[in-house]
């Protein structure tokens, strides 16, 4: 189960987009995790001869399948529907010093850093164009070839749900985000329902989550982001 507590701000502000560095991260997480090769497996074959020379140690241990937290820095908040992948590559390049440690330190919390990542937490402005351009490298090989059908896919999701949103307003988008999967609480403004999703912080700075698997972005789905 996930919560999401939102104050009334927060759902004035919610905006949908599908963001191609969320699909670039997530894929990273079907590379490692055993119970998403099923559903992927005919991307997973085709993509892994092409994988070779990348520095996946690197990618994965910026999005590591062993925890419940992804560094934030990865994930750039999504300023359009359709943003591009290299306006999203610019904001993780850009991403203040503190930041990056502060959430590397969140993903490894009680667990050493990878050693792999070390030059990274040591000194982000030096290695972040080093982590972008291994980022490009993997979308080139890994998601480039699919990008046209799963482009498709998720517009023609969000097609549908500003339909919902023109026709019962933002309280339909929210009450059946995924065949009725997502439930609002009026009175407080609260989203709760099953899902491997994770906590929004918002203007107010609630936010909580009760989680029975750790918290990912969705695969292959416009994501709402308040």
């Amino acid at each position: 189960m996930i919560e999401l507590v939102l104050a009334h701000t927060d759902l004035a502000r919610v905006r949908f987009g599908h963001s191609p560095v969320r699909e670039l991260v997530t894929s990273l997480l079907v590379l490692q995790d055993p119970q998403r090769r099923a559903m992927h497996g005919r991307w997973l074959a085709a993509v892994r001869p092409r994988l070779g020379r990348l520095r996946l140690g690197l990618l994965t241990a910026l999005a590591p399948a062993s925890s419940s937290y992804l560094p934030h820095f990865l994930l750039p908040a999504v300023s359009t529907p359709s943003p591009e992948l290299a306006e999203e590559l610019d904001a993780i390049a850009a991403s203040p010093a503190a930041l990056v440690r502060a959430e590397l330190d969140q993903a490894y919390q009680g667990r050493p850093l990878p050693a792999v990542l070390e030059p990274l937490y040591e000194d982000p402005v030096a290695r972040l164009p080093e982590v972008v351009q291994e980022l490009q490298r993997y979308w080139q090989a890994a998601i480039a070839p699919v990008w046209p059908r799963v482009r498709a896919a998720c517009s023609a999701d969000l097609a549908y749900r500003m339909e919902q949103f023109a026709n019962g307003g933002l309280a339909r988008v929210l009450a059946d985000p995924d065949g009725g999967m997502l439930r609002r609480r009026a009175a407080r403004g609260d989203l709760s329902g099953p899902g491997d999703g994770g906590a929004v912080g918002g203007a107010a700075g609630r936010a909580r989550r009760s989680l029975d698997r750790p918290g990912r972005p969705d695969q292959g789905h416009a994501a709402g982001h308040p």
